[in-house]
């Protein structure tokens, strides 16, 4: 049975009885910031589109030295070098064909992007539920009287979840900005090939 007091406590104390609720939000808090700068980062780079690079390619293509060519496009860690190191390895294929490994490989990277943002959702979902699950525990297993103190970890939490989503959308339109990069570079190449 649970003991009931009427007593107030002061905010300081609420706030060092919730500190180790804050210390478990903040730390789904850093969890959603690094995974959220690490997706970032990399969907930084992978909407850079490599133009010089495909404009030093062509003349190398033109008089035969695939090698050049290749070794030019591993030197730029970009997605579209890589899509344009797989166009110089297919060239003396059917348009056809290359246009459909190219297609592929941008399928693939765009999905190796996506791979972590289901933990950013899923932290995004979990931090107002653990910050309302806090102020319940501490309400009503600890008796401890409610005070409007004792909603901070539920408002954190929230607060946590509001910017775990806003990441994710961010996210996902720096996925579709890669995207349009990378079908942008398929083009280019193709049309390259065409014309020659």
């Amino acid at each position: 049975m649970l003991l009931q007091t009427t007593s107030l406590i002061s905010w300081d104390e609420a706030l060092r009885l919730q500190s180790w609720d804050f210390g478990l939000l903040v730390l789904g808090g850093l969890g959603l910031l690094y995974l959220f700068w690490e997706r970032f980062w990399v969907l930084y780079a992978g909407t850079t589109l490599p133009a010089k690079l495909l404009e030093n390619i062509k003349p190398l293509i033109r008089i035969g030295d695939k090698a050049t060519s290749l070794k030019l496009c591993q030197n730029h860690q970009t997605p579209s070098a890589r899509l344009l190191a797989i166009g110089v390895g297919k060239l003396g294929k059917p348009l056809k064909e290359i246009q459909d490994t190219l297609q592929q490989e941008a399928q693939i990277i765009i999905n190796n992007y996506e791979k972590k943002l289901g933990y950013i959702v899923l932290l995004a979902e979990i931090m107002p539920v653990l910050g309302l699950l806090l102020v319940l525990i501490h309400t009503q297993f600890f008796a401890i009287p409610f005070q409007f103190v004792h909603l901070f970890p539920f408002w954190f939490g929230w607060l946590l979840g509001f910017l775990g989503n806003v990441s994710y959308n961010v996210l996902v339109m720096r996925i579709r900005a890669t995207r349009h990069t990378l079908d942008k570079t398929i083009q280019m190449w193709l049309s390259f090939l065409q014309g020659n």
